[in-house]
């Protein structure tokens, strides 16, 4: 859990000033206008490209045409670039179209119940849905707490990937959350990826539950720890 976990978002890392005197409701509110737009700004490039395109062959009426979801993915990453990005074909991430494409197939979107996820992907998926479900059942309190001790270990000299992947499976273990779930929603072509490809494998399942309740109150955590701590 050490080399994977290692790449998920850091939910300290942009921490919120002292606390004010408003309501929690307010101040969850406040989290979430500074996160969402970040979040949105912070997408890759080619999840972007993939998401213009959907958007644009559905407002015509042309995702029916598909014979198949591959024929899709094909079609984003050779199609113009209405994103904004101008991104050019030939640097777009096919991992990463995929994972857009077929989610979207996996979801039922409209136009696309035609289609059919691949077998490697519907596994990857459903992986997916079981590492956010199983993040989401962490307390913030302790998912807080491993948050620091990690950040904590990986800032020392000399720690070792080992110790790291202890701490993990000391605190998320018991979550269900393992190096082999974590492995399942990579798939099988870890060592083909990127290090964006593979950080947003894992972190793309979790992008509306960074910007939840959930997430508020585990920044909140952290925070209280590192005012007890005198944390970094």
């Amino acid at each position: 859990m050490g080399g994977l976990g290692g790449r998920v978002s850091r939910l300290e890392e942009r921490r919120r000033p002292a606390r004010s005197l408003r309501s929690e409701r307010e101040s969850f509110e406040d989290f979430q206008a500074r996160e969402i737009p970040r979040r949105n700004r912070e997408l890759p490039s080619s999840v972007k490209v993939c998401r213009s395109r959907l958007g644009w062959l559905a407002l015509v009426g042309k995702l029916g045409e598909f014979a198949s979801a591959e024929a899709l993915v094909d079609d984003v990453m050779e199609g113009p670039d209405g994103s904004g990005c101008l991104q050019p074909p030939e640097e777009r991430s096919r991992i990463m179209v995929e994972r857009e494409v077929y989610l979207a197939v996996w979801r039922g979107d409209e136009g696309l119940q035609h289609l059919r996820v691949p077998g490697e992907w519907a596994e990857i998926l459903d992986a997916s849905e079981q590492w956010r479900a199983r993040l989401e059942s962490v307390p913030p309190v302790v998912f807080a707490r491993w948050l620091v001790e990690n950040r904590r270990a990986m800032q020392e000299d000399g720690s070792e990937a080992g110790q790291i992947e202890a701490l993990g499976e000391q605190c998320l273990g018991p979550f269900g959350i393992t190096e082999a779930l974590l492995e399942s929603v990579v798939g099988p072509d870890r060592d083909a990826l990127t290090s964006e490809e593979l950080g947003w494998q894992l972190n793309a399942p979790l992008q509306d539950l960074f910007v939840s309740e959930w997430a508020f109150e585990v920044q909140e955590e952290v925070r209280k720890i590192d005012e007890r701590e005198g944390g970094n």
